[in-house]
C-alpha cells in the first residue's frame, strides 16, 4: 500500500500521532480485538458485521485521525463548509482488521505491537468540500478495494488532494 495517501499520512502524522497518543490507541486497539475474537466464537455473522464497522471501523483506535491531506477545493474553507472524510470507510477497515486477525491466529498482541503502526493510515481523514462529499462525487458502499480507495478511484468528482 504504496499511494500518495499512506505516504503522506505517515509522513505528516503518523509519528506525531503514536507519539502522543500510541499507549491509549494500543489499549483501545486490543480491547477491540479482544471483544471481535469472542464475537468470533460466540456471535452470529451480522453483529460481527456491525462490530467490524462501528467497533473496530469507528472506535476501533478511540479517534480517528485528521491527516491534513485536503481537497485543493476545501483550502481555506471553514470548517462548516467541510467534511472529514473517512477516505477507507468504517466497514472496509472493520472487515479488513477482522481478516488480518484471523490471518494472525488471533494473535492480539502482535496486531497491537506491531501491524498497528505499520497500518494507522487506515483510521486516516480527508478534508473535502461539501459539495465533494456528496453521494455522486464519492461513491459510498462501493465494492472497491482498500488499495483502490487509497488510490482514490471512489473520489469521482473531488479536487486535487494537497
Amino acid at each position: 500500500m504504496n499511494s500518495f495517501f499512506v505516504k503522506e499520512f505517515n509522513r505528516r502524522k503518523r509519528d506525531k500521532i503514536w507519539e502522543q497518543r500510541g499507549p491509549e490507541i494500543k489499549v483501545n486497539f486490543k480491547e477491540n480485538l479482544e471483544v471481535l475474537k469472542f464475537k468470533d466464537k460466540e456471535h452470529h455473522k451480522k453483529t460481527i458485521k456491525s462490530f467490524e464497522q462501528v467497533g473496530i471501523g469507528y472506535n476501533g483506535l478511540g479517534t480517528q485521525f485528521i491527516s491534513g491531506i485536503q481537497s485543493e477545493a476545501s483550502v481555506g474553507k471553514a470548517s462548516k463548509e467541510t467534511v472529514n472524510d473517512h477516505l477507507i470507510g468504517a466497514a472496509k477497515i472493520g472487515e479488513f482488521v477482522h481478516n488480518e486477525l484471523k490471518k494472525s491466529n488471533y494473535n492480539i498482541n502482535w496486531m497491537v505491537d506491531h501491524w498497528l503502526y505499520e497500518h494507522l493510515f487506515l483510521w486516516g481523514t480527508v478534508k473535502i468540500t461539501r459539495e465533494e462529499h456528496r453521494k455522486e462525487n464519492v461513491l459510498r458502499n462501493s465494492n472497491h478495494t482498500i488499495e483502490q480507495k487509497l488510490n482514490l478511484e471512489h473520489y469521482k468528482n473531488v479536487s486535487e488532494l494537497v
